[in-house]
């Protein structure tokens, strides 16, 4: 099977995941339902304030705000970012 970034896809326990694609041009497996929940419960895992993971996912502060209190939808793009910055440590 051809795999291609933004496929979504099932394991074989039926939980759906968004391949992401990384720097060695493989793909990660991101949850289809990463969302701004999720996002703040990872970074303060991490302890992690908005601003380091603003930087580390290269969008602003105030974008990483917005999605962790589901303001706005945000571009899938954007999620990947933030989802690769905080499985990249």
């Amino acid at each position: 099977m051809r795999l291609y970034a933004g496929q979504i896809i099932s394991d074989e326990t039926g939980a759906k995941f968004i391949l992401v694609p990384v720097e060695n041009k493989s793909f990660k497996k991101m949850p289809s339902d990463f969302n701004g929940s999720k996002v703040r419960a990872a970074r303060k895992k991490r302890g992690w304030t908005q601003a380091k993971l603003a930087e580390q996912a290269k969008i602003t502060q105030a974008t990483v705000s917005s999605i962790e209190q589901g303001q706005t939808p945000h571009h899938p793009v954007t999620l990947e970012a933030i989802w690769n910055a905080l499985n990249s440590y």
